[in-house]
């Protein structure tokens, strides 16, 4: 069994020593660091794995809130808990604490036996937490090949209209050249564009199919990726509903899941379809923009400023409300009838997205149709990762 690493962070070189004696007899059991500081702690933080990180609030320079703070908008340690530890009486600093997601209070000076408890609950906590975070990408992989299965429903029901299509054509013109073999070369070659359009059609339906490693990323072109996918977009919506595609003049690589991507503009084209019970049109179309910081936080917290690639999904449809829209990316959310949707569609584009560290913007107003807006990061060269 793994120790668990802690790291211990106070501006007082006396402390760091007073908490080293009295958890000495636990060295066996968890592996311990103390940093002189916020700016130590951070260092630290980006060269090695935590399990647990206790600070003192009040330190010169960065304080234990601007820890938290830090910590909160780090990604890659947002998640490690943290346990302040105060000398101070104040309820405000320790409200404030609270609310950066301090998981513990402790006050100084600490004792030791309550010290140890409250390491072995947080470090417990974290345990199942860690557990639960495990299951729930596996689940989310097997939901992700779910709904692809039911997207491959759906276009299973046009590859068979198509192929009955191309059944017929080559009866047809097989017939022709039994009763006209003058026009043989003619009809054979009518044929064999007939079979390679099928053909091509059921290979795009198997590379869908096909498992993909979820966390595998190539540097992709994506109106590339718009384009190669109209024609299985334009069978799976509903024949009134227009397709258009406005291609860019040029736009930025992306590092990103290809197999995913062509699943984003499949659940938006259908989506958008289902909001069109009368007909209209779907307009896709991509472009290079510049997030600054007031852009990221509105398309989501999680986006940093730079440079993003922009796939829009426009449709003339009956719109939504703001309810609706705050709710659009719950799971099993769905405004359509009961048994007509699984509700799934959204919110595993909002987790590929999420995924390639991107954001989703949603713009629409009822009886003015939505917009759908995908950002992307960009990539500097065109190297894979």
């Amino acid at each position: 069994m793994n120790r668990k690493r802690i790291l211990f962070i106070d501006d007082e070189v006396n402390v760091l020593n007073a908490l080293r004696r009295i958890l000495r007899h636990q060295r066996k059991t968890w592996e311990m660091d103390f940093a002189e500081g916020v700016d130590d702690a951070l260092a630290r933080l980006q060269q090695q794995e935590y399990d647990l990180v206790l600070s003192d609030v009040m330190m010169p320079g960065k304080s234990g809130l601007d820890l938290l703070e830090i910590m909160q908008r780090e990604t890659d340690i947002c998640d490690i808990p943290v346990i302040i530890l105060t000398g101070l009486q104040q309820t405000d600093l320790k409200r404030r604490a609270l609310e950066l997601g301090a998981v513990d209070l402790l006050n100084k000076p600490v004792q030791a036996e309550d010290l140890e408890a409250r390491i072995r609950s947080v470090l417990r906590i974290k345990s199942y937490q860690d557990e639960l975070r495990e299951k729930n990408y596996l689940l989310e992989d097997q939901l992700l090949q779910a709904r692809k299965m039911e997207m491959i429903g759906v276009l299973a029901a046009g590859a068979f209209h198509d192929i009955n299509n191309v059944l017929a054509i080559i009866s047809s013109y097989t017939q022709l050249a039994q009763l006209q073999p003058d026009t043989l070369e003619d009809c054979v070659g009518k044929i064999d564009h007939s079979i390679d359009l099928a053909s091509e059609f059921i290979q795009q339906i198997l590379a869908f199919s096909k498992p993909q490693n979820t966390e595998t990323r190539d540097i992709c072109d994506l109106p590339t990726i718009v384009s190669n996918s109209l024609k299985l977009v334009r069978r799976c919506v509903e024949k009134r509903v227009d397709v258009c595609w406005e291609p860019p003049t040029g736009a930025a690589p992306v590092a990103a899941n290809p197999t995913q991507l062509f699943q984003v503009i499949l659940n938006l084209c259908v989506n958008a379809s289902h909001a069109m019970d009368s007909g209209g049109t779907i307009v896709i179309s991509v472009s290079n923009v510049e997030i600054d910081v007031a852009k990221a936080n509105v398309v989501s917290p999680k986006v940093a400023p730079g440079n993003y690639l922009r796939l829009a999904v426009a449709d003339s449809g009956c719109g939504m409300d703001e309810t609706m829209i705050e709710n659009l990316f719950s799971p099993f959310f769905t405004s359509r009838e009961t048994g007509s949707g699984s509700g799934l569609g959204l919110n595993i584009v909002h987790r590929i997205v999420e995924s390639h560290n991107g954001g989703i913007e949603v713009r629409s107003n009822t009886g003015d149709g939505t917009t759908f807006y995908i950002y992307l990061p960009v990539v500097a060269e065109p190297v894979a990762v």
